[in-house]
């Protein structure tokens, strides 16, 4: 995994924070995932932004603020703890730890493995909605990385052309 260069952080956080967090989703969390944020947590990388094919078959791109477990995320509703509205997402298993700026969630995805601690990473979209078989709105899920550290490979700084 690349090293990520920090624009911001809340500084360091506890991992017993982060563990505690871990218990109460029912998730192992990525280890690289633990260690990055413990170092930097509420972290917004100068390698922010990240390329992905959408589910429409375009390529598509998006920028990611992790969300933070200390108390100045807290202050500014952008911890972890309060991203992870199940009745909204439409989802089980989906666990939300950063955000674009357009609102669509960077998430993990424990659906189709959910003891794993190496999970997908997916974009899930804040405005784009599909229905299932008994007429229940989710939010629609598209694949960005097969792991954590894949996902930070793929992180660049935007340059304006």
């Amino acid at each position: 995994m690349k090293k990520i260069d920090v624009s911001s952080d809340g500084g360091s956080v506890d991992i017993s924070m982060i563990a505690a967090f871990e218990k109460k989703a029912g998730n192992c969390l990525p280890q690289s995932y633990k260690v990055l944020i413990s170092s930097h947590d509420w972290l917004y990388p100068v390698q922010n932004t990240f390329n992905f094919i959408n589910i429409y078959g375009h390529h598509d791109s998006r920028d990611i603020s992790f969300y933070g477990y200390g108390e100045e995320s807290i202050r500014h509703g952008e911890s972890i703890i309060d991203h992870q509205d199940f009745d909204v997402y439409g989802y089980e298993g989906i666990v939300a730890f950063g955000c674009s700026a357009n609102g669509d969630n960077v998430c993990f995805d424990y659906r189709h493995d959910p003891k794993t601690c190496e999970p997908r990473v997916v974009l899930m979209y804040h405005d784009d909605y599909i229905e299932d078989e008994n007429g229940k709105a989710h939010m629609v899920v598209n694949d960005v990385a097969s792991s954590f550290e894949e996902f930070i490979d793929i992180l660049y700084k935007y340059e304006e052309e």
